[in-house]
C-alpha cells in the first residue's frame, strides 16, 4: 500500500490536468484578473485604444475608407488596431455609445489635469468596460499556459505558474486598455501552435505541416497589428520547425531543406497578409504605408532618445537595472534585495534545467525548446530597450515566471524526493 506521501508526490508531479482542474485554474484567473478593474492605475496611453474603438464599428460595417483609419497620421502609423478592436468589443457589450469616451487624444507633453480638462480623460465607465477584454484575454492566455506546463513539466508547475501570474507587475500591465495584453495572448498562442507542429513534423502528413505552419503565421500577423514586435512570433515558429527539421528523422516525403522551405514560406505568406488584412489602413498604398508604419517608429524612438534622455538606461548601468527592475517579480518580500536574490535564483535554476531538457529527447524536449526560443525572440529585444520604462519589461517579466516556476517545481521535486530515500 501507497503512503500518503507517495501518493501525494505522484499526484503532483504528474503530467496532465483533469477537467475539473482546468475549470478550476480557469476560474482562478478569470477571477482574478477582472476583478476590481478600476485598482489598476491609468496610464496615458490607454487613452489611444479607447478613443481609436471607433475602428471597431468602421471594420464590421465594412468602411475601409472611413476617417478613423487615416487620421491622425501618427495614430494611423504608430497605433496598433488588434487593442482598438479588442478594447471596442468591451465598450460594446458595457453599452458605451461615442459620446461616453474621451473627445481628444492624449497629449504627454500637458498634465493629468490639462488633459482631463480638455476632454481626454476616460471615465470610470468607459475605462473598466475598455480594460474588461484584455483581463479576459490576460487571463485566458495565462491559463493557456499553465495547461502548457502541466503537460510539460507537472501538475504542480501548472499550480504555481498561475499563482506567481497575480504578481503586481502582470495585474497592472496586463489589465490596461494597451496593447501588452493582446501580444502576450498572440505570443502564448504561437508557442502552442508550435508544439503542434513540432508534433506533427515528427509525425504526421504534410497536410497538417502546412495547416500548422499556416496557424502560426496567422496568429504572428495577429501579434504585429498588437504590437510591431509582435512580428517576431513568426521567427518562433521558424526557428522551432528548423530545429525539428534539422534533428529528427522524419516521415514525410519532402528533403529536409525543401520542407524547411515549405514551412518557412508558409508562414511568412499567412503572417503578411493577416497583417495586412487586420488594418485598412494598409488596404491602400500597402508597401509605401508599411514602410511608413516602421519609419514612424523609427522616428519616434529617435525622438524620445532627445526628449526623454534622462530616462535611458546607461550602458553600465543596464545589468542592474534590469536586475533590479524583471527580479522584483513574481515574489515579493519586505526586502527588496532578498526578493530580488530570492526570484533571481530560482529563475536561474529554472533556466538551467529548461537548457538541460531541451537537449533531451525530442519529444520531451520540445516544450522546452519551444519556452527557450520563444524568450529569445519575445523578451531578448526588451533586455536591450534604451528606456528604463516599466511596461517594456513585460516579455522579461513573464519569461522570468515562467523559469521561476520551473525552478521552483524543480527543487520541489527533489525535496520531495528525499523522504522517500530514507523510508524503512
Amino acid at each position: 500500500m501507497k503512503s500518503s506521501h507517495k501518493s501525494v508526490v505522484e499526484f503532483l508531479f504528474s503530467r496532465g490536468l483533469t477537467r475539473f482542474e482546468k475549470l478550476a485554474l480557469a476560474v482562478l484567473l478569470l477571477w482574478g484578473y477582472t476583478r476590481a478593474l478600476q485598482t489598476t492605475p491609468f496610464f496615458g496611453d490607454e487613452n489611444f485604444w479607447i478613443v481609436s474603438s471607433a475602428r471597431l464599428d468602421a471594420f464590421l460595417a465594412g468602411d475601409f475608407d472611413a476617417q478613423v483609419w487615416t487620421e491622425p497620421p501618427i495614430v494611423a502609423h504608430e497605433v496598433r488596431p488588434l487593442p482598438s478592436y479588442f478594447v471596442g468589443i468591451g465598450q460594446r457589450l458595457g453599452g458605451l455609445q461615442p459620446r461616453d469616451l474621451p473627445s481628444a487624444y492624449w497629449m504627454w507633453s500637458l498634465t493629468y489635469a490639462e488633459n482631463a480638462a480638455r476632454g481626454a480623460m476616460p471615465s470610470e465607465r468607459a475605462l473598466w468596460w475598455s480594460r474588461l477584454p484584455m483581463a479576459v484575454i490576460a487571463a485566458l492566455g495565462l491559463w493557456s499556459f499553465a495547461l502548457f506546463l502541466g503537460r510539460a513539466h507537472s501538475r504542480l508547475a501548472a499550480y504555481l505558474f498561475a499563482l506567481v501570474c497575480f504578481n503586481a507587475y502582470l495585474l497592472i500591465n496586463l489589465r490596461r486598455a494597451m496593447s501588452e495584453a493582446p501580444i502576450l495572448f498572440f505570443t502564448i498562442l504561437v508557442m502552442l501552435a508550435c508544439q503542434k507542429l513540432t508534433t506533427v513534423l515528427q509525425q504526421e502528413s504534410m497536410n497538417k505541416i502546412v495547416l500548422w505552419s499556416a496557424v502560426i503565421g496567422v496568429l504572428s500577423g495577429w501579434a504585429g497589428e498588437s504590437k510591431l514586435t509582435g512580428l517576431a512570433c513568426a521567427g518562433i515558429g521558424g526557428a522551432c520547425a528548423l530545429i525539428v527539421i534539422s534533428q529528427s528523422p522524419l516521415r514525410v516525403k519532402p528533403s529536409k531543406l525543401r520542407l524547411a522551405l515549405v514551412v518557412i514560406f508558409v508562414i511568412v505568406y499567412t503572417a503578411l497578409p493577416t497583417f495586412i488584412a487586420a488594418y485598412p489602413f494598409f488596404y491602400r498604398n500597402t508597401v509605401a504605408r508599411i514602410t511608413e508604419t516602421f519609419d514612424a517608429r523609427r522616428q519616434i524612438l529617435n525622438f524620445q532618445l532627445v526628449d526623454n534622455a534622462d530616462e535611458r538606461i546607461s550602458p553600465g548601468e543596464r545589468l542592474n537595472t534590469l536586475y533590479h527592475r524583471v527580479f522584483h517579480y513574481p515574489v515579493a518580500f519586505p526586502s527588496r534585495s532578498f526578493a530580488h536574490a530570492f526570484n533571481f535564483s530560482l529563475a536561474l535554476v529554472g533556466l538551467i534545467v529548461s537548457v538541460w531538457k531541451s537537449l533531451g529527447e525530442p519529444n520531451a524536449a520540445s516544450a522546452y525548446r519551444i519556452i527557450l526560443i520563444a524568450a529569445a525572440f519575445s523578451a531578448g529585444p526588451m533586455l536591450l530597450t534604451p528606456f528604463d520604462w516599466e511596461r517594456y519589461y513585460m516579455f522579461p517579466v513573464f519569461f522570468a515566471c515562467i523559469f521561476f516556476t520551473v525552478g521552483a517545481a524543480h527543487l520541489l521535486g527533489k525535496l520531495a524526493a528525499v523522504p522517500a530515500a530514507y523510508a524503512p
